[in-house]
């Protein structure tokens, strides 16, 4: 498979005076995997640093509840709270439903955001749709398509096979599942096999909940009536990522239009254009954390966690509100056993050095 690329954006790129109830999105240039797009796709607001550390690890914020506030501020710290959805589209940006047999049938995919709230007025925001770091092997981030629609056989019944999950295998396959005895979920019987090898196979009762195939797929079946003999087989492509982080940011109007007008003509966002990736200009990312993450053993002596970033760090944003240290039992229960479920923060103190905060307790 080619690396996924965008097509399209919206809001466009350097956009201004986005309606306050707009949604966020992106159109690849192929089918993507819709598993992989919660963990590789933001909008976040000012001042916010997207990770955490050099292996990519995301800041957990649920130590630190979202206060009811979040999109009003302008000098917020945090990711935007939404939902994602993915929809197959034509070459002319059309909502579909047919089945994807398999790679090639000219059929992309529409990512789309949705905040859980209006965005804040007159304020930037920035979108970072995240994909496979230059040099890095990683299973998280944008990929294309990997496990494709069931493709029926000589089908008698009504029922079908639904195939779930992500292909991390790296070769193409093909699975072939046959009924072997008639019925309905709960007592028809199958096998699967690889098209491959039809000698080797595994066997089954036909399960509304899912079974593991392999290599990260699973599999479950609908209907009430399979005949013998019946056969599903279902296509599966090796991931291919894509190439670094896409980024574009925009800014969103006064509020005197909050909803996307039907026309672009009326739009205040103009027509939609790709962003240029990867990044033309290096986020402002952690680069290296002492000790490191996970680290273990580290001696009681130590008093010090030094935070290195990709850029100088701007002072006034370091406070004791913006940088938070808690302790956790290494057995998983947090230090003060007055509240055994709210975790126990430390005092501490901070120092900026250039790109370095140090923070000594």
């Amino acid at each position: 498979m080619v690396s996924p690329t965008i097509d399209s954006v919206y809001p466009t790129s350097g956009a201004t005076g986005i309606p306050l109830g707009a949604t966020v999105w992106a159109i690849f240039d192929q089918e993507i995997d819709a598993n992989k797009i919660e963990g590789a796709f933001f909008v976040i607001g000012p001042d916010h640093s997207l990770w955490t550390g050099p292996d990519q690890v995301r800041w957990n914020r649920l130590l630190q509840p979202e206060p009811q506030e979040f999109l009003e501020s302008p000098g917020y710290n945090g990711i935007v709270q939404g939902t994602w959805s993915v929809q197959k589209v034509n070459a002319q940006g059309q909502s579909v439903s047919v089945p994807s047999y398999s790679p090639g049938g000219g059929y992309r995919s529409k990512v789309i955001f949705t905040p859980d709230e209006y965005f804040a007025a007159l304020i930037d925001f920035t979108v970072f749709l995240a994909g496979e770091e230059a040099g890095t092997v990683t299973s998280r981030g944008i990929r294309s398509r990997t496990i494709w629609d069931t493709q029926l056989g000589t089908n008698l019944g009504d029922g079908n096979v639904v195939a779930a999950g992500s292909y991390t295998g790296s070769v193409n396959a093909t699975a072939v599942i046959e009924i072997t005895k008639a019925g309905g979920v709960g007592v028809a019987e199958y096998k699967w096999y690889w098209q491959r090898t039809p000698g080797i196979f595994n066997v089954g009762i036909c399960s509304g909940k899912e079974r593991p195939l392999e290599s990260g797929v699973t599999f479950s079946f609908t209907g009430t009536d399979f005949r013998l003999g019946d056969t599903y087989t279902i296509a599966l492509t090796p991931a291919a990522f894509m190439v670094n982080i896409s980024t574009w940011s925009f800014s969103t109007g006064s509020g005197s239009i909050e909803t996307v007008p039907s026309s672009t003509s009326t739009s205040p966002t103009g027509v939609p254009v790709p962003p240029i990736p990867p990044f033309v200009d290096a986020p402002f990312t952690v680069e290296k954390i002492t000790p490191e993450h996970r680290a273990v053993q580290v001696p009681l002596a130590r008093k010090t966690i030094r935070i290195q970033m990709s850029k100088d760090i701007d002072e006034d944003t370091i406070t004791q509100e913006s940088v938070r240290l808690y302790a956790e039992h290494v057995l998983g229960d947090y230090v003060d056993d007055n509240e055994p479920d709210v975790p126990s923060e430390i005092a501490k103190v901070l120092e900026v050095d250039g790109d370095t905060l140090i923070i000594t307790i």
